[in-house]
């Protein structure tokens, strides 16, 4: 499939994504979520070769992106500063909307066993966050590894629902990964004290400066996770392009941030 092709059904399923869980009253209150085009490529590629109808298939997609949108809005309350009790409630509430949305649009299909394979993915999405936001004092490897969990694992169990485990996975890992610690190495520079980077505070980390341990743990993880997507798309050659020129523009960021760093690690 050429690049204009996924691009295409990107946009397709945006336009199926937003539509469906369109909401006149959320939408003059709550802040709608970006939608996560990196998530929707990553699914498309996965049911490349799935055997079964388009409109399915693209109803399945969009089930997993509202499963994955209803845990981020029920997040915001707790990430940002809410103004007002209504907008927490209203948050809240929306999140509660798309999951709804999620179980009626597999219900439609009465795929009842994918229900079960997203249901079990937010089950240890939250297991980990808890581990994540209540860590204190804790193991950072711990931490970098319930955080690839909390990223990565709706999208994995989507896959390995129609697909036989492969490489694809952990390509889907670590994909995840840097684009996070991406953007928290961004928050760092800017001064933003997301609660990703408060709770890495917490961990313990041997051997390093209070002042430099969360640059530089996050550094190390991006730079390990960029040498993994980089060996991985060598073994994946059927990566479409556009996926690999999405691993190239992370690679370009993360090498401007690493520009503006200090201290080396």
């Amino acid at each position: 499939m050429a690049v204009f092709d996924y691009q295409q059904q990107i946009d397709n399923l945006k336009k199926k994504i937003e539509k469906s869980s369109f909401h006149p009253y959320f939408s003059q209150y709550v802040k709608p979520s970006m939608m996560d085009e990196d998530r929707i490529l990553l699914l498309t590629y996965a049911m490349q070769d799935v055997d079964i109808p388009k409109e399915e298939i693209d109803t399945y997609i969009s089930a997993a992106m509202l499963a994955h949108y209803a845990m981020e809005m029920h997040e915001n309350v707790t990430e940002h500063q809410l103004t007002s009790v209504k907008e927490k409630q209203l948050n809240v509430l929306a999140g509660d909307y798309y999951s709804g949305l999620y179980y009626r649009l597999l219900a439609g299909y009465q795929n009842i066993e994918l229900i079960k394979v997203l249901a079990d993915a937010i089950k240890i999405i939250n297991e980990q966050k808890i581990n994540i936001f209540q860590m204190d004092g804790g193991n950072y490897h711990s931490f970098m590894k319930s955080l690839k969990q909390v990223e990565s694992i709706l999208l994995i169990k989507f896959n390995s629902h129609f697909n036989p485990p492969s490489l694809y996975n952990q390509f889907i890992a670590e994909f995840l990964l840097f684009k996070k610690l991406i953007v928290e190495i961004g928050n760092m520079i800017i001064g933003k004290q997301s609660r990703f980077i408060k709770s890495l505070a917490n961990c313990h980390i041997p051997n390093i400066p209070e002042a430099a341990k969360l640059e530089t743990i996050c550094y190390k993880y991006a730079t390990e996770s960029k040498r993994k997507l980089e060996d991985m798309m060598m073994s994946l050659p059927t990566l479409p392009s556009v996926l690999k020129m999405r691993v190239n523009q992370m690679n370009n960021h993360y090498n401007d941030l690493s520009s503006l760093r200090v201290e080396e690690i």
